[in-house]
């Protein structure tokens, strides 16, 4: 019998003079499949940490701390490296591992608030809200690593972007510099453990914001006394390691394990998602036209990202502290490698709310609130993995946040310990000009005469320090009050570098102490956001500028960050009170209006009061710039050995080009493309997990190799000179 096909408008008469209407709208086959797919998922599911399990979720990062600096400590007990310490770094004359380079870059461009925003944008606007947080990433990671190159190039011993900007245009200068910075750090600080301690207590019950924030701060204490140890590399490692294999884990739950309904396969993610109906959450479908708040949603993390990453003082200096190939190479492979993170979350946990969603007939399974609050990142693994799920990503969220709090804690030290501290507190030497060797009061660089210029040589080719190192090295169990520093060319400023170190720890814990009043202060972030971004957005283009452009003059750098900040502080007071325009759009004008000025501003008024330079002159302010430098280590004799720069102002490596980046995705896509996007983040994920794991081992195992063949070889050198001893002994009472 053949199937009855009715029509979608049918009257009924029962009887003579009655019509009855009973026409329907006969569903199309797309939303006949989306009801019979829906029907087969209806189980709700609901779970909460308890205290015992944030107890139990602390002591075992304590604990794997401990243990890791333990061993390591073991491990690298009888090796000997000479070290200097500079700040909270440490260099040694040991070759720095790649692939640990890899890690901590990828640790420190890895932020808490860049997985919610990234998350929030893929629930919001689809596939195309993954890739905004990480195209963004890249691409400010490769602005970054030019203007790095830059540096490296023009100003090879700056330890900080602070010392470059006093060095070329004085104190004023210097001190906006160091307050940027400053504010850059603190309000990274401040930003984390708000917004991070208010997601994480959103999943905890019976646990008070303040015990969360509390643990956040104690480990955050222990990470800042490992940070100057020797374990660092290997917590950092564990902890990246950690991340990538529980986004792994879930990646692959998601798409490719079918008995986690109704997720599993790619199929399975790409028909739900193709069933949410976005009318009923309000957002425009965009197919319609041109969207305006997911381009400035898009635009204004970009900003965020470009201010917060050109003033992390943190990762200057550890890209400084690294040869030319590996600081700049590392970071933009570290920013390739780290960009699947916040991608892949965001599949999982973005689109897969949305799948979820698709699959309870389009019901609001969170509010707005509890949107907001960032409680979307835990559904996908509750439902999948139960309290398992909720316990792996408050894992996720809390290691970023300590890392990233961490680093923003060593950047404001270190700007303190190399700008405030050893320039204006407590300097080597008072009243010395720039031009004059601290150690033998001569004067050096290309102003200096042929009969009366600095000829004190490296540290590293002092017999001396040499002999110092090794008496310091072997005498270690004493207190260091009671080594004393032979060599007269060096002695008294390695006391002296010495002295200063001591104190970095406890500038950092007076830094963290400090930002509780400042957290209890901007606990909203509303006034933080707008006191930040309205002083230091405008800087972006003055440094930029005193980077690259010789022609740049003190008075138009300071003239046209002022006005540039000041405008765009009123224009965001008056749009915000005059006018209705949106929230994000005023964000977007007010950012935009002090980017540009920072740029136009010192550029205009530098080509108004200033001639254009001869060559020569603008060799001569690099030259002045080079000399920044470590009177211990000079960078020329650090260079010569690592690349082929000696005293040239012009770049001799060679640059990424900035087209080198992720590009945007098409905005509708049929399933062969939406497959290949998705196992595209599949793959990246795995063998960005795959190479973090493996390649720091197999350096690490070459490493130790070639150690143990040295001993071996030593061993052996040992036994032969006994066995040549005893054999003369024997011979002789022959």
């Amino acid at each position: 019998m053949e199937d009855i096909v009715f029509d979608e408008f049918v009257h009924i008469r029962p009887k003579p003079g009655v019509i009855l209407n009973v026409s329907r709208r006969v569903p199309s086959p797309a939303a006949q499949e989306c009801r019979n797919l829906q029907k087969s998922f209806r189980e709700r599911k609901c779970q909460v940490l308890r205290i015992e399990d944030v107890v139990v979720q602390t002591c075992i990062i304590l604990l794997v701390a401990v243990v890791a600096d333990i061993i390591c400590t073991l491990c690298t007990r009888k090796r000997k490296h000479t070290t200097t310490q500079s700040g909270f770094t440490s260099s040694t004359d040991r070759p720095h591992s790649f692939g640990i380079v890899i890690t901590s870059f990828m640790v420190q461009i890895t932020w808490p608030m860049s997985i919610l925003e990234a998350v929030r944008n893929s629930e919001t606007y689809g596939l195309v809200g993954c890739i905004f947080v990480s195209a963004n990433g890249t691409l400010v990671c490769t602005i970054f690593a030019l203007l790095l190159l830059e540096l490296r190039t023009k100003a090879p011993g700056a330890q900080t972007i602070a010392q470059f900007v006093g060095q070329r245009f004085g104190r004023v200068a210097h001190i906006l510099t160091i307050t940027i910075s400053i504010l850059t750090d603190l309000y990274t600080l401040t930003l984390n453990v708000t917004v991070g301690s208010m997601v994480l207590n959103e999943v905890a019950e019976d646990v008070s914001k303040t015990a969360i924030v509390s643990i956040a701060f104690i480990l955050i204490g222990v990470m800042l006394v490992v940070a100057r140890r020797r374990s660092y590399s290997l917590i950092l490692y564990i902890i990246l390691i950690t991340i990538l294999l529980i986004c792994s884990s879930l990646l692959f739950i998601v798409l490719n394990v079918p008995t986690y309904s109704p997720l599993g396969s790619v199929n399975s993610l790409y028909k739900l998602l193709m069933c949410y109906n976005k009318s009923v959450y309000g957002i425009r479908d965009s197919k319609i036209g041109f969207d305006v708040n997911m381009l400035s949603d898009n635009l204004i993390n970009f900003l965020h990202r470009l201010v917060r990453v050109l003033f992390d003082q943190n990762l200057w200096e550890t890209s400084i502290n690294l040869p030319p190939s590996h600081g700049v190479l590392g970071l933009l492979l570290a920013s390739i490698m780290a960009s699947c993170i916040p991608f892949a979350l965001s599949v999982v946990c973005g689109l897969g709310f949305r799948a979820l969603e698709s699959s309870f007939f389009n019901a609001a399974l969170l509010d707005e609130t509890q949107k907001a609050s960032g409680l979307v990142i835990f559904a996908i693994p509750i439902h999948l993995l139960n309290k398992t799920g909720i316990r792996i990503i408050f894992i996720v969220i809390l290691l970023l946040l300590v890392t990233s709090c961490m680093f923003s804690i060593v950047g404001a030290s270190s700007i303190l310990y190399h700008d405030v501290l050893m320039t204006y507190i407590r300097p080597f030497k008072k009243q010395v000009d720039r031009t004059t060797c601290l150690l033998c009061g001569k004067r050096r660089g290309h102003l200096a005469s042929r009969r009366n210029i600095c000829r004190c040589r490296s540290m590293l080719e002092c017999a001396a320090c040499h002999t110092d190192t090794w008496i310091k090295e072997e005498c270690s169990s004493r207190p260091p009050t009671t080594l004393m520093y032979d060599c007269q060319t060096h002695g008294a400023y390695r006391a002296y570098t010495d002295e200063m170190s001591k104190r970095v720890l406890h500038i950092s814990f007076t830094v963290l102490a400090g930002t509780i009043p400042i957290f209890i202060i901007f606990s909203a972030m509303t006034v933080a956001n707008f006191v930040y971004f309205g002083l230091c957005t405008p800087f972006v283009g003055c440094i930029c500028l005193s980077i690259l452009w010789a022609r740049l003059s003190r008075a138009a750098l300071l003239i046209g960050y002022f006005v540039s900040a000041g405008a765009s502080l009123i224009l965001w007071l008056v749009l915000d009170n005059a006018t209705s325009l949106e929230t994000k759009l005023i964000w977007l004008i007010g950012m935009t209006v002090a980017l540009l000025g920072g740029f136009l501003l010192p550029a205009l008024l530098t080509l108004l009061l200033t001639k254009p330079l001869s060559p020569k002159v603008a060799r001569s302010i690099w030259s002045c710039v080079q000399e920044i430098d470590n009177p211990l280590v000079p960078w020329p004799e650090v260079y010569t050995r690592q690349t082929d720069l000696r005293f040239s102002p012009r770049l001799s490596e060679k640059k990424p080009a900035l087209s080198e980046i992720l590009g945007p995705a098409m905005r509708t896509l049929d399933f062969n493309r939406f497959v290949f996007y998705v196992e595209s983040i599949e793959i990246w994920t795995f063998l960005s997990t795959t190479f973090c794991l493996a390649f720091p081992l197999v350096l690490l195992v070459s490493y130790l190799g070639a150690y143990l063949r040295h001993q071996i070889h030593r061993l052996r050198m040992v036994i032969r000179y006994w066995l040549s001893r005893l054999y003369r002994g024997r011979t002789h009472q022959q």
